[in-house]
């Protein structure tokens, strides 16, 4: 089952897209295009995940 997405964030750089799911995960998607991202990684962060996605994203 796929958990819903809580919110986007861009990173301060506009390098990094954080999606911040439901179930306490991030995904990290990095921007390779004006118009495409690729995804870096998927991180378990519990309940502080903007903190804790712009650690992740560096």
């Amino acid at each position: 089952m796929r958990s819903k997405v809580k919110y986007l964030q861009w990173s301060g750089d506009g390098e990094s897209l954080w999606a911040v799911l439901e179930d306490g995960k991030c995904n990290v998607y990095k921007l390779i295009t004006k118009s495409s991202v690729k995804k870096s990684g998927e991180y378990d962060v519990g309940d502080k995940p903007t903190a804790a996605c712009r650690i992740v994203s560096t």
